[in-house]
This record gives C-alpha cells, sequence and structure tokens, in this order.
C-alpha cells in the first residue's frame, strides 16, 4: 500500500514559532527542539532560557499571539534584539494574531513585519498561510507582499474610520438631538416660570390701578389701561386732596413691558405722595422730574410723559400742567369747541431744570375732557395709515351727549376696528370725565 503523500514528503519549511499568548497547543507548550504539528512544516519554539540552534537555518520567524496587549511592543523588541544576537537578524518575519487593530498591523507591516494574518478558523490553515510565504521568500519578493498587505490592511483601516466616522456622526446627530430637548425642555420651564412672573407682574399692575371710579359730585367718570403685553407703561389714577379738589394724573413711560411698569410704578408712587400736600400740578410735575431726573442719569432713551389736572368743583375750574404728553381735548358742546390742553413743559426724566408752567380752564355744564396716550392716536395700519387725532375727535363730538362710559367703549371699539388685524401693539390708556352740573 502506498503511504499518505504527507507521510512520506519531509518537512520543508523551518519555522521559528514565538509564541507570545499561548497559540502552541497546550500538550506541546514545553518542547525546546523540533515538533511538526502540519505537514511538510517543522516547527521550532523559541525560548529565551533555551539556546535555539545556532546550526540551524530557519526560513522564518513566526509570532503567534491571542492579542496585541501592552508590553507587546517592549517584548517584541527585546525578542528582535535577541534575534541579532543570534545571528538571526536576517529571518523573515511573520505574525499570526486572534484580534489586531487595522491601523496597528499597518504600522507593524512598515517596520518589522513581512504580513500579518488574523488567525482562521480552522488551524490547518495556519499551514497554508506559511507555506504561501515560503514561497514569497523563495522567489524573494517579500517586499511586493509587504505592499500588498500594506494595501489590504489599510482598506481596512478605510473601512473602520468609514464606519467610526458614521458612528460619530450618529452619535453627534443624537446627541444634538438630546440636546435640542434639553435646550427646548428648559426653555419651556424658563417660558412657564416667566409666564408666572408676568401673570403676578400683571396682577400687581393692575391692583395699583384705581379699583372704583372717584365719586365726585357734579362730575361723571370713567378711565381705561390696557397693556401691550403682560405689564406696560401707561398708566392713570386719582387722588381725593380734599372736599373740593380732585387730582388725577395720565402717563406714558417711554418704552413697553417690564422696564415700563417697573418705571411706572415708581412714578405713580411720587405722584401720589406727592399729592398730599399739593399745591398746584406745576409744583408737582416739576418735583417729580427733579427726583427722576437723578433716578434715570445715565439711562439714555428713558423718559415719561404725563399729564398732571387737578378739579376744583367749588371754583369750577380745571388746572393743568402738561409735561410733553398727548394734548387731551376738552370739548365744549354748547359752543362746538375744542381745546388742547397744552400748557406746559418738556418731558420728564431728561433735564432736571427744565420749567414747567400751569394753565386754568373754566369748566362749564355739558364739557367732555378726554385725555389718552399715544397708543390710541398713533395705532396704525399697514401703510402708515394713522387712526390719528382728527378721527378722535370726530368720535369725541359725535357722542358728547351719551354718557363718558359710552364714549370710552366708542373710542376702544372704533381703534380696535381701525387695526384689524394689524400687528401694531402699544400700551393704550384713556380717561374721561364730564361736567354734569
Amino acid at each position: 500500500m502506498i503511504k499518505n503523500q504527507f507521510e512520506v514528503i519531509k518537512p520543508k519549511v523551518s519555522v521559528l514559532c514565538v509564541n507570545l499568548n499561548g497559540f502552541i497547543p497546550s500538550d506541546r507548550k514545553n518542547f525546546f527542539d523540533k515538533i511538526t504539528i502540519y505537514p511538510r512544516i517543522e516547527f521550532h519554539k523559541w525560548c529565551f532560557d533555551v539556546n535555539v540552534s545556532q546550526n540551524l537555518k530557519y526560513d522564518m520567524a513566526v509570532f503567534f499571539g491571542n492579542s496585541i496587549k501592552n508590553g507587546f511592543d517592549s517584548e517584541m523588541e527585546l525578542i528582535l534584539d535577541e534575534f541579532k544576537r543570534r545571528n538571526l537578524g536576517t529571518v523573515p518575519v511573520f505574525g499570526i494574531f486572534e484580534k489586531i487593530q487595522p491601523a496597528r498591523a499597518v504600522n507593524l507591516l512598515k517596520n518589522t513585519f513581512c504580513d500579518i494574518r488574523l488567525s482562521p478558523a480552522e488551524e490547518g490553515k495556519v499551514c497554508d498561510y506559511i507555506l504561501d510565504w515560503s514561497t514569497h521568500i523563495n522567489c524573494g519578493d517579500l517586499c511586493s507582499l509587504r505592499k500588498k498587505r500594506i494595501r489590504s490592511w489599510g482598506k481596512s483601516v478605510e473601512k473602520k474610520n468609514r464606519w467610526l466616522k458614521k458612528e460619530v456622526m450618529q452619535i453627534q446627530n443624537q446627541l444634538f438631538r438630546i440636546q435640542h430637548v434639553v435646550d427646548s425642555m428648559e426653555m419651556w420651564q424658563q417660558g412657564r416660570r416667566l409666564d408666572r412672573e408676568l401673570k403676578i407682574a400683571n396682577t400687581i399692575q393692575s391692583s395699583l390701578l384705581p379699583k372704583n371710579l372717584p365719586s365726585f359730585a357734579g362730575f361723571e367718570f370713567d378711565a381705561v389701561c390696557i397693556p401691550a403685553k403682560e405689564v406696560g407703561g401707561d398708566f392713570f389714577d386719582f387722588f381725593r386732596i380734599d372736599n373740593n379738589r380732585l387730582g388725577f394724573v395720565i402717563g406714558d413711560v417711554a418704552t413697553c413691558g417690564i422696564p415700563a411698569a417697573l418705571l411706572m410704578t415708581e412714578i405713580r408712587g411720587m405722584w401720589r405722595a406727592l399729592m398730599l400736600d399739593a399745591r398746584s400740578p406745576r409744583s408737582v410735575v416739576g418735583q417729580i422730574n427733579s427726583l427722576l431726573c437723578n433716578d434715570l442719569e445715565g439711562m439714555w432713551g428713558l423718559y415719561v410723559t404725563l399729564f398732571c389736572g387737578i378739579i376744583d368743583r367749588k371754583r369750577k375750574i380745571l388746572s393743568y400742567t402738561n409735561a410733553g404728553h398727548c394734548y387731551p381735548v376738552l370739548y365744549r358742546r354748547k359752543e362746538d369747541l375744542l381745546i388742547e390742553l397744552s400748557e406746559g413743559g418738556k418731558v420728564l426724566g431728561i433735564n432736571s431744570a427744565g420749567d414747567y408752567e400751569e394753565s386754568t380752564v373754566e369748566l362749564i355744564a355739558g364739557d367732555l375732557a378726554v385725555c389718552y396716550t399715544d397708543g390710541i392716536t398713533e395705532s396704525h395700519q399697514s401703510g402708515d395709515i394713522f387712526f390719528g387725532k382728527q378721527k378722535l375727535y370726530e368720535i369725541i363730538k359725535q357722542n358728547s351727549v351719551n354718557s363718558v362710559k359710552y364714549i370710552k367703549e366708542s373710542i376702544c371699539r372704533e381703534v380696535d376696528d381701525f387695526l384689524g388685524i394689524s400687528e401694531f401693539h402699544d400700551d393704550k390708556a384713556l380717561f374721561l370725565f364730564k361736567c354734569i352740573k
């Protein structure tokens, strides 16, 4: 009987086996000479403590390992230095590893190894690797083999890099989405807190406005204040000085929202305190201006317009000072006469040395006074079409025989109808009184 061909062929490839991580089967770990694990391949185990045969020519050295761990480079460097000391420095070096990063494989191929392979599922294929390497050695084309394997591992590096980039992008997108959700939640929570705070501010500001209209014999009153936002800078107020005199004020802070509301609260407090001992509208307005200029120093663009009046029902007169405010109008129906109440001075909070004038108007039965802020007359549609004073005056004339409440509601209704869906928003305030006897 003819023997199996692998049994009659003597080993042809001599391999110096550098066993880094226990690749050699456990029952062969202690051999120091040589063994034949695969046909045609003779293994010689490398060991620092045993001097491998100096006379035997090794075709190659193969580093076996499960994975490249910490300390691999220093261990490999010691082995290669020992190769040189034992005159084995020219032996081609190859590697078979269970795990290795493609980038690490490329680096090792560029420096030391002629080829690096991953351990196959079938150990018999290791024989194919070794025999293939032996062919390249015999043909003298290890350089081409190394270049080919560098390209092959390089493709794995590129593939892994593309995968990593894709993973990183996906992670970044997820992080962006998470951050967007977090930001949205924070903004939502901040918005809720701000809404609550603004509602509280609106309640407080509303409570500062008169809750009841004054009861003053011979006169009829009404008023309304509509902020453009939750809080605003327009305001009005009444103050009973004595049995015969009633003070009132209407003002407009030159901004909207929270800053205007804070300033409006300060001015209202000043006005009420000064009205306790009011000699005249002129003195009250002058003192408010002086105090306000100190508070607003360095705050460019902040100022206040204000109209302050005192009704004396015994003498049937209105004394007033206008500090840069929209001119209130007194309509005398008996004479069909419109009187603009313009005497006074400049706006408050700009010049502490400002001087203010005072004027007096006689009041007769049927006289109607309408005080307003610029949110009424400067309401406008697209194309800069303003509601204007003339339209306001027409409404006053047409409705002068009616109650002040009806006149107030007519003005508000006409302004709302005029604006329609316009995006114009400004604080609005109205204060009306009529001399009824």
